[in-house]
C-alpha cells in the first residue's frame, strides 16, 4: 500500500481506528489489501438480486466487523444500515423499497472506499 495515510483520508477512513484494531501500519496494510481483494460484497449483490436476504444478512454482517476494524467508517455506517434492514427479526423493515436504499447507498460508500484502495495501490482504472 503506497501510502496508507493518503488511502485512508481519501476513503474518509479512520486509520486511529484501525490502528487501535491491529496495532501497526505493517498489519493494516495487509488486512486492507485482503479486503481489496475479497468478493464478500460481490456476493452480497448476488444474494440481493436474488431476494435471499437471509444469506444477504450473513453476508453484510459478516462486512460490519471487518470495515469497522479497518476504520472505513463511512462504509460502516452504511453496512450498519443495510445488516438493520435485513435484520431477520425486523422482517417488517425488510421491504424491497428498503432493502434498495440502503443497498444503493452502501454500494455508493464501497465504490469510494475501493477508488481510494486503488489509487493508492496505483491500480486506478
Amino acid at each position: 500500500m503506497a501510502d496508507l495515510t493518503k488511502m485512508y483520508s481519501e476513503a474518509g477512513a479512520s486509520l486511529e481506528v484501525a490502528l487501535e484494531s491491529f496495532g501497526d501500519e505493517e498489519l493494516v496494510a495487509e488486512f486492507v489489501d485482503r479486503f481489496a481483494r475479497d468478493t464478500t460484497f460481490d456476493r452480497l449483490q448476488g444474494t440481493l438480486s436474488e431476494g435471499d436476504y437471509d444469506a444477504a444478512f450473513r453476508l453484510v454482517h459478516s462486512m460490519k466487523g471487518v470495515t469497522g476494524m479497518l476504520g472505513f467508517m463511512g462504509l460502516y455506517d452504511r453496512v450498519c444500515a443495510l445488516t438493520e434492514v435485513l435484520r431477520p427479526e425486523n422482517a417488517a423493515r425488510r421491504t424491497p423499497e428498503a432493502v434498495a436504499g440502503a443497498s444503493a447507498a452502501l454500494e455508493a460508500a464501497y465504490d469510494k472506499t475501493v477508488a481510494a484502495l486503488s489509487r493508492a495501490a496505483g491500480t486506478e482504472a
